[in-house]
């Protein structure tokens, strides 16, 4: 059916009236009878155009509530549900006063009496800023970005920024090629040599802690990052949401335009350069930028003897011992030595550790394992690790 407006249809019978249109095929246009059509033509010469609107307009339905049971149930609402929903509203109803109405029905006539505001009609709610943390080292905020940062003038790269919560002070800034787990590894290894443990990293990438899909042999769900936390004591929080990464990512808006500044009065074009930059920008920057924590405590914990950093921040892979005594880790094939020690290894799994440098290392139960490679090559040949990218 083709509805059509009210300027339509006077258009339709001024066209009739003037000859232009016959009226039968004014009437099919319309979806109207012929009979209807006349009795439209007829009330426009009466009346005019104010004829061609409908009786029924302005005037109330035909299917409308009784007044005597709208007054009753407002009186019921008004003394009894005022606090309620519609839906609980009208389930009341019809459970202790058996009357029957539908939930839009009790929702229109508590709207009418103001005992209930539409959603949609209500104010937005603005939740209030996140409280900082109380003293430096209790939360810190982590985040890679890629941004050109040296403009036309080098590669486009990443920026790894490490924020206290409590301060907002720039704790490790560290430029990379791309964000890595070794990338990661290597920026959270030169914080807490630097100032300690802190009690929780804090990060907006959820696959930055934990495995979507874990995997075998992989842990319970955590990445590499994960582990190495997890090992060191530390909690790996991930931001529920964008709101919580707002010291950071505040952080990367400043540095946007004024490390760029910096860069480019610096002339610095490499990656190199800019990370010999950044002790005397983060300088000027935390004294710019830096607040008062509300307890004067500092929260980092000391390193202990026994957390060592080159085992911790490792890629570690499980692999299964052959019967032959070998390990299959990537494109290489490891021939570990056949010693009785070594043969009762035989179908167990043991851990690969790749080094960030390139170095390769088999463990069983914490004990180093002798191997050699087993191919054209007659030793180990120190060669990066294809690893993890986090997502930007």
């Amino acid at each position: 059916m083709v509805t059509v407006t009210l300027a339509q249809r006077l258009h339709f019978v001024r066209a009739v009236l003037a000859g232009e249109l016959q009226q039968n095929r004014a009437a099919e246009l319309l979806d109207i009878s012929d009979r209807q059509m006349r009795r439209v033509i007829r009330r426009y010469q009466i009346e005019g155009a104010a004829g061609l609107i409908s009786r029924r307009c302005n005037r109330p339905s035909n299917h409308r509530l009784p007044e005597a049971l709208c007054a009753r149930v407002l009186g019921l609402l008004r003394a009894h549900y005022a606090d309620l929903g519609p839906t609980l509203a009208r389930q009341r109803l019809r459970a202790e006063h058996s009357i029957v109405l539908s939930v839009e029905t009790v929702r229109t006539l508590m709207t009418g009496a103001g005992f209930w505001i539409p959603h949609r009609s209500r104010p937005a709610k603005t939740p209030p800023p996140r409280r900082r943390s109380a003293c430096v080292g209790q939360l810190i905020q982590i985040n890679g970005g890629v941004h050109p940062w040296f403009a036309q003038r080098g590669p486009l790269c990443t920026v790894l920024v490490y924020v206290d919560d409590a301060t907002g002070r720039l704790m490790e800034v560290l430029f990379l090629s791309a964000a890595s787990t070794f990338g990661y590894f290597a920026a959270t290894r030169a914080y807490v040599e630097k100032y300690g443990k802190p009690l929780a990293f804090h990060s907006a990438q959820v696959a930055l802690f934990q495995l979507h899909q874990p995997k075998n042999g992989s842990g319970a769900g955590a990445t590499q990052f994960g582990r190495a936390l997890y090992e060191l004591n530390i909690e790996g929080v991930c931001a529920n949401t964008p709101a919580d990464q707002k010291r950071v990512d505040r952080a990367h808006k400043t540095m946007q335009t004024r490390l760029m500044t910096a860069l480019r009065r610096g002339g610095v074009s490499t990656i190199a350069g800019a990370n010999a930059l950044m002790p005397a920008y983060m300088d000027a920057h935390n004294r710019r930028y830096a607040k008062s924590p509300r307890e004067l405590r500092d929260a980092h914990r000391v390193l202990r003897q026994d957390e060592d950093m080159d085992a911790i921040f490792t890629a570690r892979v499980a692999r299964k011992v052959s019967q032959n005594l070998t390990v299959d880790y990537e494109t290489n094939c490891y021939l570990i030595a056949d010693t009785p020690a070594h043969q009762l290894l035989a179908g167990k799994y043991l851990e690969v550790y790749a080094y960030p440098a390139g170095g390769i290392e088999l463990r069983a139960s914490g004990r180093s394992i002798a191997y050699t490679i087993r191919g054209p090559h007659s030793e180990a040949v120190p060669r990066p690790l294809v690893g993890w990218v986090a997502p930007h």
